[in-house]
């Protein structure tokens, strides 16, 4: 990463909270999101990767891992830091914890949107096209070697 940049995994709950802030700046003020729709229980045992640019938090990702799967979600990236590699540093940090964890394989319901980015990281659609929090998206999965 460029100097002044770091991708972290979350340790405590105070990076946490910057992750929810990335969240809540990028799913709620910019895509209208209800914020109670962001927050489903599920972090408390997700795996977070949190994104920092001298220091301020601009993304985060989190993994829920059952089993062997992983669940990779609430992608985010403040728009002024998009299409700098973010986002992939921070779903590989996830991967890389969750890899420790045995999973051999990643799911995800992305925006269609960004599918784009998904498939050119090794992710391919598994599903038809659906509706959540009036935003369609569709399944994705990545096989691990």
């Amino acid at each position: 990463m460029k100097p002044g940049r770091e991708v972290i995994v979350c340790r405590n709950e105070s990076e946490i909270a910057d992750c929810l802030q990335v969240r809540r700046g990028v799913f709620t003020v910019e895509q209208g999101i209800d914020a109670a729709e962001d927050l489903d229980g599920k972090d408390s045992r997700a795996v977070h990767a949190l994104a920092r640019v001298d220091g301020k938090p601009v993304g985060t990702a989190r993994v829920v891992i059952k089993g062997k799967t992983g669940r990779v979600g609430r992608v985010a990236v403040l728009r002024q830091w998009r299409k700098q590699g973010i986002d992939v540093a921070l779903i590989e940090a996830v991967k890389k914890e969750a890899r420790k964890r045995r999973v051999t394989e990643y799911i995800l319901d992305a925006q269609i949107s960004a599918t784009g980015f998904y498939e050119k990281i090794g992710y391919v659609k598994t599903g038809r096209e659906f509706m959540e929090v009036g935003i369609p998206h569709i399944k994705m999965q990545k096989k691990v070697n």
